[in-house]
């Protein structure tokens, strides 16, 4: 799975996000994002008010986002929260059509 994110908090100081390795899926698994795979520091304080920005999208799969009971396909400029990958609401849906 290849993807990019960038992660911005409003403050004068630009948060730090670590990609802390790969996610290994069989093929069509559904798995949700979380911070054992995106290590998130920011200098000035609470990181629970970061936004994530996709920058690139998966080249196997989709990312979604469970937004009131409906899950919304993120594409490149779409955002998520700080909350919403804690709530397990981000997930990462391998394609069954691409091998890798």
């Amino acid at each position: 799975m290849t993807f990019g994110f960038i992660c911005f908090s409003g403050k004068i100081h630009t948060p730090s996000l670590h990609v802390n390795g790969s996610l290994i899926l069989p093929i069509g698994s559904i798995k949700p994002l979380d911070f054992s795979l995106l290590n998130v520091q920011d200098q000035e304080g609470r990181v629970e008010d970061l936004l994530f920005h996709v920058v690139s999208t998966p080249t196997n799969g989709q990312l979604v986002l469970s937004r009131n009971g409906k899950e919304v396909q993120l594409d490149k400029a779409g955002r998520f929260s700080w909350k919403d990958v804690n709530e397990k609401k981000v997930r990462f849906v391998h394609s069954k059509e691409k091998l890798r």
